[in-house]
Order: C-alpha cells, then structure tokens, then sequence
C-alpha cells in the first residue's frame, strides 16, 4: 500500500479532471472518459491491457453502494443498481480511483451514506491544519472519496458553483446541475476544503510548470 498523502490524492486527481477539461469534456463529467483514462493507466503501469468490467447488482443490505477486486489480469467493479444516478456515478467513479493508487488484489467496500459522512467529517478535521508537503494521513478510503469529487466536481468549477449560489442555488440544485450526492457537494462548498483545494492547485501548478 503506497503512503497516502492529500498533496499526492489531489495532485493525481487534478491532473486528471484537468485532461477532462482539455478534451472539452463537459458537466455532468461522463464515467466513460474516466475509466479510458483509467484503462490508459493501467496498460502503463503493468505494461499490459487489463479490462474494467462493470456489474450492477440488487443488493438486499442498505450499506452495501459498490467494490472492487482486481486481480491484476482482470478488475470486477460492483455496484448496486438501486443506487439513484448520483450516487452510482460517484460510487463508479470512487473505486475506479482506486486503480491510480492502490496495489492490486485489494478490495474495497464503500458503506453507507451516514458512514461516509463520517468519513467526510474526518477528511475536514484533517485538512484545518494539512501540511501538503508532510502529510501522511488519508485513508484509501479518504482518498478515493477526495479524488472522485474533484472528478466529477472540479475546484476550478468553483467560480461558477460561486454563482449559482449568489443566484439562490443551494446544495442541492448544485447536486442536481453537477449530478452528484448533495453530501458531496455540502463538502466541496465547506471553506476547510475550499482553501486545502486552493493550496493543492497552486502546489500543482508550480510543480507542473
């Protein structure tokens, strides 16, 4: 398991949500595009084609929204179909990230909204005082919830998120326009994450050039 840090969660999935921009690639973001930039990664780094193959599924248990098992010839994404369109993308779009960090024959199971919000909850407590250059404390759990929004809900939308909110929008419509949970989007819009996304992209951007 590599060493977690929020510089390296953000870093891996601006760079990403910043291919999305240049392919023109609108909002809502198309899974697709995610997961043929997944697939590009994984023929890179194992040096042969791994398939992604997708099964949605009816679950009985409340808790259970999707998993992953790769066995680094083939990867079987999970995901309960009675999940509304929001939370699938998210859900897909989560445990696809973890394919650009994690090891492979992992396994991953992404609980319930409540437990999730737990986990939000521990992400801000933990970005009041982040240090980007030191920090090792994100989970893998964390860090894929962290890349998937700004995925699907980059920090360079957050001028137009901004607007939508000077014209009354509020999480929700913002869910809605953005098609993601409005549990993610109440995140986005929380000022610790806002300033940790700031500092994230101006780390970014000086690394990059």
């Amino acid at each position: 398991m590599p060493q977690w840090t929020y510089a390296s969660i953000f870093f891996c999935a601006i760079r990403l949500s910043r291919r999305l921009y240049s392919s023109k690639q609108g909002f809502p973001r198309a899974v697709p595009a995610t997961v043929e930039y997944v697939l590009e990664h994984l023929q890179a780094t194992r040096g042969k084609y791994i398939p992604i193959i997708f099964h949605p599924k009816t679950y009985e248990a409340n808790a259970f929204f999707g998993t992953i098992e790769d066995s680094n010839s083939k990867v079987d994404i999970y995901y309960d179909r009675n999940r509304n369109t929001c939370w699938r993308r998210f859900i897909i779009t989560k445990e696809l990230c973890h394919l650009l960090y994690d090891s492979p024959n992992n396994q991953h199971l992404t609980s319930s909204p409540e437990q999730i919000g737990t986990l939000l909850r521990q992400i801000l407590a933990g970005l009041v005082e982040v240090d980007f250059q030191k920090d090792h404390a994100a989970s893998s759990e964390q860090a894929t919830i962290l890349m998937a929004i700004e995925i699907l809900l980059p920090h360079r939308e957050r001028a137009n998120v901004d607007k939508m909110i000077a014209n009354g929008g509020n999480a929700l419509s913002i869910a809605k326009h953005y098609v993601l949970p409005e549990q993610m989007v109440s995140f986005y819009l929380d000022k610790s994450y806002a300033t940790s996304m700031d500092k994230a992209t101006k780390d970014f951007e000086a690394q990059d050039k």
